[in-house]
This record gives structure tokens, C-alpha cells and sequence, in this order.
């Protein structure tokens, strides 16, 4: 079973007793297009000092920087507010710059940034800006999905130029299809890489699917101009938070021979057969996790009986709960007996309020069998077995 994970490669820098700070030295530069009247030169100079630093850094993390930068632009900050975020994974930044020799010579927007940047802290905002942790509250379908070719293949054996020409149209359709059949969800979202940090404030009924195929072509025939290929994936559904698993499957192998003359024909047959392998699956998942948010919805609560019972009433006291409670799914378990004291565990999807004043209604009074009738006493939460003829 395969697991998706990111693994951080650690380096801890010693400076000032700080064992996660880096001290930073680098030149920048700027242009003055990139001026405002309310950016400043110093504050460009900063942003760009921010920027190297930052860039540099991660990729001795082994971090994607690109993938970070992109991320940011699309918060759509201001310089001012760029600067204000990126000044806070900094501590005492500052710009040197040249004093010109001839008191006329006009001074370049460059200089020296220094400054201290907190290693642990950038590599946490990392995976908050990548994975957009600041919406991990919601209750949300994480769907992280990875499809590969064997070792000796290239993209172009399946009828396409880059990778993405092919996953794309596949992820598409899958958020297309999570969106209209998983709408017990908050936000459904496709991941990159797996959430390396769970936050604490992370929704606890979250859950991810994390998702693996692999495309091999395991013969060709120049006579026939055809191919075989052969898909094999598996998946696991897991709770987002705690790694638990609901349940897992690795499907059966699929083949199929493929004309070699047709690209576009070859590629959106084998788009087709990845994308359908999860669509077979999704009536189960959905029915899987419906029954677990009704579980979850539940309520348990102990009610004890009094009086001279034996296991067959206790077995009447359950079945006549049942049917008499079908509206809010109440189930009653027994949880102790004796003879002259026992107890029954009730769960039922409705507030512990609601459920004693519906076993109140009608006096709270309910004929068990022939001989005997129950009364329930909602102040103590208990069920009186009684004769019917001591029942005036």
C-alpha cells in the first residue's frame, strides 16, 4: 500500500542561541519603475531582500519556491502588505547601502539586506501558503491524487507531450464528479503533496483520499501498429486528521490493446480507463461516509430499570423501543442485568433533551407483554417494569 508523504530535509543553523534562526547576507536591487508614492526606497529594498532570502532558503529545504510564489500572488497582496507578511519570518532586517562618492552622483536602488530569518517558522507558513491550512476549519474532501508511468516510459507513449495534458483532464473531471456527489462536505480540494502539518483547529470529519495508478505498456507490435498497456491503482480514505483508516482498495488489473496511430484516441482511452476506475467507487465511498457522519450525529445515553425483569423483557424493552422510536433511529442495548437491576445503552440521532421527552409522552407509560407495562421516570432517567395491575 502506498503513502503519500513529503519528507523535510532539516538544517539547523546556531546563531545567537537561536538554533532555527539563519543569518542572511545577500546584495539586492531594484528598479525605479517599480517605485510608488507609497513604497518607499528602503521599503522596495526590504521587499526584495524578503524575497532572495526567502527563495534561497527554500531551496535548501528542498522546497518548491515557484510553487510557493504563486501561491502568494494569488492573495493578491499590495508591496506594502507582501512586506508586512514576509517581515514576519524576519527578525531585524536592514538595508546598507553605498554612499555615493561625488555628493551630486546619484544613488542606486541597491544594497546590502541583513537580517535573521527563522527557519521553523518559514517551513510551517510553507505548508499553511501551499496547502491553504488557514481553511483546514472546514469539513473538507482532501483528494491527493498521483498518476505514473513506469520507469522505461515517457508521456509521449501515451499519446501526449508533458504530463500535464494528460492528468490534468483527469483531476478536472474527479473535482468535477467530488462536487456533485460529495455534498456533505464543506470544500472539496485536490492537493498537491500531502498535508505535512495537521493543525489543531483542523475539522476533526475531514477526510482524505489519497489515490495512486500507474500506466505500464507491456508489449507493441510494429506489424499492427498497437499496443498493450496495463493500469494498475489503489487508493486509501483515510480521517484528515488522525490518519485513520476508513477503508482501502487495490483494484484489479486493467488492460487494453490500443491503436498506435491514433494519439488522441490513445490518450483519452486510457484518461478514461483511470477515470473510471474512481468513478465505480464513489457510490460506495459516499454510502461509507454518510454512514459515518450519521454515527457521528448520534447521541448515547444510560437508562436503568428497576423492578423483577428477567433477559427476554429486557429483549421486549429494546424491540419495543425501536419501533416506537423510528423517526430519530433509536436503538436501546442493554448494558448491565441482574434480576432486580439492570441498565440499557440508547443512541439515537437527536439531543438527549429530545429523546426523554419523546419517551415522556403519553405519561411515559408503554404495555410490555401481557403481564407487564413499562413506566419511564424522566427526572431520574430510569424504566419501572410493573405488573399491568398495579398500573391505576
Amino acid at each position: 500500500m502506498f503513502m503519500l508523504k513529503r519528507y523535510y530535509i532539516c538544517i539547523f543553523f546556531i546563531l545567537l542561541g537561536n538554533a532555527f534562526s539563519k543569518e542572511i547576507n545577500v546584495d539586492v536591487k531594484a528598479e525605479p519603475s517599480e517605485l510608488s508614492s507609497t513604497f518607499n526606497e528602503e521599503q522596495l529594498l526590504l521587499l526584495k531582500g524578503f524575497k532572495a532570502a526567502i527563495t534561497n532558503s527554500l531551496k535548501e529545504l528542498n522546497l518548491d519556491s515557484n510553487l510557493y510564489w504563486t501561491k502568494l500572488e494569488k492573495k493578491n497582496f499590495s508591496l506594502l502588505d507582501e512586506s508586512k507578511y514576509l517581515n514576519a519570518f524576519f527578525e531585524n532586517p536592514s538595508i546598507a547601502r553605498p554612499a555615493p562618492v561625488d555628493p551630486k552622483q546619484v544613488i542606486l536602488l541597491q544594497g546590502k539586506f541583513k537580517a535573521l530569518l527563522d527557519i521553523e517558522k518559514l517551513s510551517q507558513n510553507y505548508d499553511e501558503v501551499i496547502n491553504d491550512l488557514d481553511e483546514t476549519r472546514l469539513k473538507t474532501f482532501y483528494f491527493i491524487p498521483s498518476i505514473e508511468l513506469k520507469n522505461d516510459m515517457s508521456w509521449e507513449d501515451v499519446g501526449v507531450l508533458r504530463a500535464e495534458n494528460f492528468t490534468s483532464v483527469i483531476f478536472d473531471s474527479w473535482q468535477k464528479l467530488l462536487e456533485r456527489e460529495f455534498t456533505l462536505f464543506d470544500k472539496i480540494k485536490i492537493l498537491e503533496k500531502d498535508l505535512a502539518v495537521k493543525p489543531d483547529f483542523m475539522n476533526s470529519k475531514s477526510i482524505t483520499l489519497k489515490w495512486k495508478s500507474v500506466i505500464n505498456k507491456v508489449s507493441e507490435s510494429a506489424n499492427f501498429h498497437n499496443a498493450t498497456y496495463e493500469i494498475n491503482a489503489q487508493f486509501i480514505l483515510q480521517n484528515t486528521k488522525t490518519g485513520s483508516i476508513l477503508t482501502s482498495m487495490d483494484f484489479p488489473e486493467q488492460k487494453k490493446t490500443l491503436d498506435l496511430n491514433n494519439k488522441k484516441l490513445l490518450s483519452s482511452t486510457l484518461a478514461s480507463l483511470i477515470y473510471n476506475l474512481f468513478l465505480s467507487q464513489t457510490s460506495k465511498l459516499k454510502n461509507l461516509l454518510e454512514a459515518d457522519a450519521k454515527a457521528e450525529n448520534a447521541i448515547e445515553f444510560e437508562l436503568k430499570i428497576t423492578g423483577s425483569l428477567g433477559l427476554s423483557e429486557i429483549n421486549q424493552l429494546n424491540s419495543l423501543l425501536k419501533e416506537k422510536f423510528k423517526e430519530i433511529n433509536l436503538v436501546s442495548k442493554m448494558k448491565s442485568y441482574s434480576t432486580d437491576s439492570s441498565s440499557v445503552l440508547i443512541r439515537a440521532h437527536s439531543s438527549e433533551e429530545k429523546i426523554l421527552e419523546l419517551l415522556s409522552r403519553e405519561g411515559g407509560i408503554y404495555p410490555l407483554n401481557e403481564q407487564k407495562v413499562l413506566l419511564f421516570n424522566p427526572k431520574d432517567k430510569t424504566f419501572a417494569i410493573i405488573p399491568k395491575k398495579s398500573n391505576n
